[in-house]
């Protein structure tokens, strides 16, 4: 499966309960025992128990007669965790040196040693000319770009899920408005 562990069981742990404890982590109670399962599982090398059945069941405490092929409660869980554990690293745990991911299409969760992005300096409390070079100003002190790709990402959509709302209520008789209009063609 290409699992990618390139952090210290240990420093996972940690960066575990960093995100659990996190006040900027959206998750629910349920979405954070639910991350919890599959990280100690996957820690313990217990990865093939980590099927949509055994967290319906073990985690979300659903009948043993859960069937994860019609109710689809597992893996509509697992994208709100997803959106989650995204949300939390643009945020709370943009300096955070593992990163925690659970890739589509599994729920066996990856870890990542990632080197800590250093806080980009605010340029308008820096007073320099454009014209020469900014001293000490080096690719360390940047955002690195997957981090700017999956901001910007994440401002699209909330841009676009906002004007999809603003469309629907214009077709529901409020006022009419030339972007939802420009969205439809």
């Amino acid at each position: 499966m290409g699992l990618e562990h390139s952090a210290a069981p240990d420093a996972v742990r940690a960066e575990l309960d960093r995100i659990i404890a996190s006040s900027q982590f959206d998750a629910s109670a349920r979405n954070r025992r639910f991350l919890q399962y599959v990280v100690e599982e996957t820690l313990a090398n217990r990865t093939e128990r980590i099927k949509g059945y055994n967290i319906a069941t073990e985690v979300f405490g659903r009948d043993p007669s859960f069937d994860p092929q019609t109710d689809p409660v597992i893996r509509i869980e697992a994208s709100r965790l997803r959106r989650s554990l995204e949300r939390y690293y643009l945020t709370a745990g943009v300096q955070d040196t593992i990163r925690i991911d659970i890739p589509k299409g599994s729920y066996v969760p990856t870890f990542e040693s990632v080197g800590a992005t250093p806080a980009v300096p605010d340029a308008s409390v820096q007073e320099f000319n454009r014209d020469e070079p900014t001293p000490n100003a080096s690719a360390a002190t940047l955002p690195t770009a997957g981090i700017v790709r999956g901001a910007i990402r994440s401002r699209h959509v909330q841009l676009a899920v906002g004007c999809r709302a603003e469309c629907h209520r214009s077709e529901r008789g409020s006022r009419p408005d030339d972007l939802c209009s420009a969205l439809r063609q």
